[in-house]
């Protein structure tokens, strides 16, 4: 709504016009902005108090756990990082991370000699525990292998309504003639 006017060239009974203009535009819009803030108030009140009392037609929920345990487990530490990290082909010692040998990257753990050769000790301990510190085993399943499935449906249909209705209210028009008639009878034989 920022304009610019040239004051150079023009009266200054226009740039008043103008500037009335410009302000009573702005306060239209201010009021119409206010509207519309007031309406999308009350449509969210609106909607979340009818999605309260809506019940759901579908739910999905899911129970989980979780559980830990150092992997590999020590037993098994040895023949892991043989068959994985420095054994045959397809191991991690083939592999490569950004264009550098794993195995590479595994044993730079390690303290080297002062000529730069590798310790195998100190190697071997370094891979024990760069397995323990970069290794996951992660196994996903579902903790029940049931579901629960709850269907709702009407115990009567509308025709069954109508048919207990009739049956009521011929049982109460019978009882009620029944009735009628008994003490009509009462009445004719006392009263006679």
């Amino acid at each position: 709504l920022c304009h610019y006017v040239d004051f150079s060239s023009a009266s200054a009974t226009p740039n008043v016009d103008y500037a009335s203009r410009a302000s009573r535009k702005l306060r239209q819009l201010q009021k119409y902005i206010e509207v519309e803030r007031r309406v999308r108030q009350t449509m969210s009140n609106k909607f979340v108090a009818d999605c309260a009392r809506v019940q759901e037609c579908q739910r999905n929920s899911y129970a989980y756990s979780a559980s830990a345990a150092p992997w590999p487990a020590y037993s098994d530490l040895e023949a892991f990082v043989h068959t994985f990290v420095m054994g045959p082909r397809g191991s991690l010692a083939d592999r490569e991370f950004h264009g550098i040998p794993l195995l590479d990257l595994i044993l730079d753990y390690t303290n080297r000699t002062p000529n730069g050769a590798v310790d195998r000790a100190t190697a071997w301990n370094t891979s024990l525990r760069f397995v323990r510190e970069n290794f996951v085993k992660l196994h996903v399943y579902a903790e029940e292998s049931k579901g629960t499935l709850i269907r709702e449906s009407p115990s009567y249909s509308f025709v069954e309504v109508l048919s207990e209705l009739g049956g009521i209210g011929g049982l109460w028009a019978g009882m009620s003639l029944v009735t009628f008639v008994e003490v009509l009878e009462f009445l004719l034989l006392f009263g006679a």
